[in-house]
């Protein structure tokens, strides 16, 4: 019986190893969830999409929420491709600029303007084309609440990144 009585006294006892071992295997998990956190972005990657994805997934969509035909579906599908085409160039060139550090010069310069809302003018006489009225309506008010949503949250960054950079910038008006 005093023998049992030690080995349970010598078990109980000794409980600094299993807690090292707790705390190891806790810190353990912590960082293998946060390594596994940071390389699972939210969503999915589009620029591993080559433009015929992109623009077949979105015709899908489309034709989802505008029920369109079979041939609506090629003419849509082919008006897409052109356009993940020109994103896609757009977007290595980007990719580009900034591999050598550069900036591209004026963003917001009125000839990109132009030429941006020119093909969003394109584009909408196309759909206008393929679309009957109620499916072209439909598709109308999708882009305008999809445009509203891209302002807004383009707003929220602006503001966060303001207020990121004038942290401990603040000038005073005293000249």
């Amino acid at each position: 019986m005093k023998n049992l009585e030690t080995k349970n006294k010598s078990l109980i006892g000794n409980k600094k190893p299993m807690r090292r071992n707790l705390v190891v295997g806790g810190f353990m998990a912590l960082l293998t969830v946060g390594a596994f956190a940071q390389n699972n972005k939210r969503g999915f990657n589009r620029s591993d999409m080559t433009p015929d994805q992109m623009a077949e997934l979105q015709t899908k969509k489309m034709a989802l929420n505008l029920d369109l035909t079979d041939a609506q579906q090629k003419k849509v599908y082919d008006l897409n491709k052109e356009q993940a085409i020109v994103r896609d160039a757009k977007r290595k060139e980007m990719q580009a600029l900034r591999a050598k550090g550069e900036r591209p010069a004026n963003r917001n310069s009125y000839d990109k303007q132009k030429v941006r809302l020119e093909a969003q003018l394109a584009r909408q006489e196309s759909m206008k084309k393929i679309l009957n009225e109620d499916q072209y309506e439909t598709w109308k008010t999708t882009m305008k609440r999809k445009g509203d949503k891209m302002k807004k949250q383009g707003k929220r960054n602006m503001n966060k990144q303001n207020s990121k950079g004038n942290r401990g910038n603040k000038r005073s008006n005293n000249n």
